[in-house]
């Protein structure tokens, strides 16, 4: 018997057999033109692929195999997988696919990546990054090292380099970052052609769905290929548990339209795997059982596994190890009938095979398949602390046995972590998660994810159990990561305190995991975590690291604001005004409470403009205006050691991009920018060209005291058109290219293609067609390379 115990990609030292790919011919023609499409930088044909198939159909399989078609033709290949919820942390399968490069990368190679040497490690293509030159606005040097310290903290350290802080708008900020892992790759393709692969991504955050998405777009001309392998399901149902179904639904359906999308651009191919045909599937019987197998055997087989190879190896492994089918003089006989024996469906057929074990094992399993695909040994044994520790070990040792669970491989650089590698802000660590392969106690992973799947599901059917697991389950991990450690696994914990009904410790947590989310731009991961958090707040939780509601209300609000859901976004601001105009008589803060009214009042005023809803916005934002002259005059009546102490929370962009603490001042100073630049949006709306003008200037001297490079350039940028036309001509156009020098400085190719499509507009109505074609042309190749798309039928 052949069948092998282990995923293709698990890489567990189980021995297995590699047995041939069957009926997989067209899938792999499709796999092939892939690929050279992007090994001979061909100028047409997509360069990214989404393998999607059921449960045990074989993407894992085909995918293993596509990597190594792709390493046979000189690609590098980086791997990467989602895992089930226990291990969500934003962007994850980008962290486990770069960072092993990095790591084993010599500082030379590094600085190259990084853009802080000019010289190529080696002899490579050389086309991604140099046909790009003239338009590129990537990070690149400092700015990039920056922007990847985000994920890799240790890269600043690594490289001899000290980050230095810069003002960015959140977009700019996480443009910075998706930029950032896109040019890194593109960088490293100049060596040679690069293959991005990631598994299981219907278990993916959606920070890293957004992140595949834009590398789809922005590398369709690099010799970088990109693959992914997703069950076709709705997205909703792996991230439900805890009980946020909103937020993961409007995800899904947000993938689903880009997904679309981007095969009606032609640049994503979408391979359907299905169930291997009668021909494929008795081959690979065959090849499962070798030697002479009776017609009726393989008939019985092959009907029930309906071409499913998992449910077919799942078959044979469990006949084979009950020995109802036995090997004889090279030929399989069964020993007893076995049409009755036979389970119909994956499910029941895992199942039947664990009843091998003993009760006892079945029972631990079903404790250890709650952590996730992984679990320490050293957590499992405090959840099962009740219990004898020799007993434990000789029931994992069965489990290994049986080729359940296997020891995850060390990592070369399992002790990676040390305190060289955490951020130190005001009163905060922020460390990089860490996998439990790179804890110190032994690791075990499941063989089989579907088996971890199936367990996990037997103990869930008993809610009152499952539940008290859980918060053992979190207790435990937080003891076994240590204080330190435990900061970067927020989501893990709080995902099993919350299903453990622990709600001090799940509201902790959830505080703690949606910060860190909207600290990495993760809004939707963020939004469900401060969901969950306020739903424990208004049940009578209490925590110090709590805001006040009104102030979580607003911002979810900000989050549902920056993904364009309008809707969400109002009705979680007006429930945080409603609470804020409750508790002002009874709030000791005014300054911080003129604030957050200022600050509520502007982004209403910002949702009711991109409405049309003209009159209320003026509303709100005359209430923004108020709001703030109260908290001037509180500031000049505040002593001044007040004015610039730490604010430890504070919605809006308080989750600053150089993650250290903001002051009131500070935050004070940005929310009379953004209302100014709120402001004067709506006055040129409504044809008031001196308000509007007055106001931007306004907003142009705060940013250029606190040193606000996108909040300069969006105020010339808007200065120079309404300076407009005739004599003003040429100031107009001073202005404008200050803009957009200031737009391309900082790394902003959305308004950078605003101002190459208005100075080709300028230029070629002043008759100067040279520097018209130029700016245009610029403005075209840079709206598809970053995928501007609203630009490109101006342009």
């Amino acid at each position: 018997m052949q069948a092998p115990f282990a995923d293709p990609l698990s890489r567990l030292d189980v021995p297995d057999k590699a047995l041939p790919l069957v009926g997989r011919a067209t899938e792999m023609q499709v796999i092939r033109l892939l690929l050279n499409t992007v090994a001979l930088n061909l100028p047409v044909g997509a360069r990214a692929l989404m393998i999607s198939g059921e449960m045990g159909v074989g993407k894992t399989r085909l995918l293993a195999e596509l990597y190594t078609e792709a390493r046979g033709s000189g690609f590098r290949v980086l791997e990467g997988r989602s895992y089930e919820s226990s291990m969500k942390f934003p962007y994850f399968p980008f962290f486990e696919a770069l960072r092993p490069i990095l790591r084993s990368s010599s500082v030379n190679q590094l600085r190259y990546y990084m853009g802080l040497s000019p010289d190529v490690p080696a002899a490579g293509i050389k086309q991604g990054v140099a046909q790009h030159e003239d338009i590129a606005i990537a990070p690149i040097g400092m700015p990039l090292v920056a922007a990847l310290a985000r994920l890799f903290p240790e890269l600043p350290r690594m490289l001899d380099v000290t980050i230095m802080p810069e003002i960015l708008s959140p977009d700019q900020e996480k443009f910075r970052f998706l930029d950032a892992v896109a040019t890194l790759l593109e960088r490293m393709a100049e060596e040679q052609p690069l293959l991005l692969g990631i598994d299981n991504l219907q278990w993916a955050d959606s920070a890293s769905l957004e992140l595949t998405m834009y590398l789809t777009v922005r590398l369709h001309k690099s010799c970088v290929a990109l693959v992914g392998s997703m069950r076709p399901q709705n997205m909703q149902q792996e991230h439900s548990e805890t009980g946020d179904d909103e937020t993961m639904t409007k995800a899904s359906n947000a993938v689903i339209r880009t997904l679309g999308e981007l095969m009606r651009q032609s640049l994503l191919l979408l391979l359907p795997v299905g169930p291997l045909d009668t021909q494929a599937a008795s081959q690979y019987l065959h090849e499962l059982l070798p030697g002479t197998l009776p017609q009726h055997i393989a008939r019985t087989l092959l009907e029930r596994a309906e071409g499913n190879p998992f449910f077919l190896e799942e078959l044979v492994r469990t006949l084979t190890l009950n020995h109802q089918l036995v090997l004889r003089d090279g030929e399989w006989r069964a020993t007893k009938a076995i049409e009755t024996e036979l389970p119909g469906t994956i499910m029941l057929a895992v199942k039947q095979r664990l009843q091998k074990l003993s009760s006892l094992c079945r029972e631990l399993l079903r404790v250890a398949a709650l952590f996730g695909r992984t679990f320490p040994l050293a957590a499992l044994l405090k959840v099962q602390e009740d219990k004898e520790e020799r007993a434990i070990l000789s029931l994992i040792e069965e489990a290994k046995r049986a080729a359940i669970i296997a020891n995850v491989p060390l990592a070369d650089d399992d002790n990676w972590y040390d305190a060289d590698d955490r951020e130190e802000g005001r009163g905060a660590v922020f460390i990089r998660p860490v996998t439990t392969a790179q804890l110190t106690s032994p690791t075990y992973m499941f063989c089989q994810g579907i088996v971890q799947e199936v367990l996990s599901a037997e103990l869930e059917l008993s809610t009152h159990l499952a539940s008290a697991f859980h918060g053992a389950i979190g207790a435990a991990l937080e003891a076994t990561y240590g204080s330190h450690v435990a900061a970067a696994h927020a989501a893990e914990l709080a995902r099993h305190y919350m299903l453990g009904g622990n709600k001090a410790d799940a509201l902790r947590w959830n505080l703690l995991a949606g910060k860190d989310a909207a600290h990495m731009q993760a809004h939707r991961e963020a939004i469900g975590h401060f969901r969950l958090a306020l739903r424990l707040l208004e049940d009578g939780e209490t925590s110090q690291l709590a805001p006040s509601s009104a102030g979580l209300h607003f911002t979810i609000g900000e989050l549902w604001f920056k993904l364009g859901e309008l809707e969400q976004a109002t009705q979680a601001f007006h429930r945080s005004l409603e609470l804020l105009r409750q508790t002002s008589s009874v709030s000791g803060d005014v300054q911080e409470e003129a604030l957050q009214l200022a600050q509520v009042n502007r982004l209403l005023g910002d949702v009711y403009r991109m409405q049309g809803r003209y009159d209320q916005a003026l509303a709100h934002l005359q209430a923004a205006r108020t709001a703030l002259v109260v908290d001037t005059q509180e500031e000049r009546n505040t002593h001044i050691a007040q004015a610039v102490a730490d604010v430890p929370w504070f919605p809006g962009r308080s989750f600053a991009s150089d993650r250290g603490a903001l002051t009131l001042k500070r935050v004070s100073t940005i929310e009379r920018i953004l209302l100014l630049q709120a402001q004067a949006t709506l006055d040129i709306l409504l044809y008031r060209k001196k308000e509007a003008e007055t106001a931007l200037w306004q907003s142009h001297q705060l940013a250029t005291e606190i040193g606000d490079r996108g909040s300069q350039a969006f105020a010339l940028h808007l200065v120079g058109w309404l300076r407009g036309w005739g004599v003003h001509i040429h100031e107009a156009i001073r202005l404008q290219e200050q803009a957009h020098q200031l737009y391309i400085a900082i790394g902003d190719p959305f308004r950078a293609v605003l101002g190459d499509q208005g100075l080709g507009i300028i230029y070629q109505a002043l008759g100067e067609t040279e520097r018209a074609h130029l700016y245009t042309a610029h403005g075209f190749e840079r709206a598809r390379r970053y995928g501007v798309r609203y630009s490109l039928g101006w342009l």
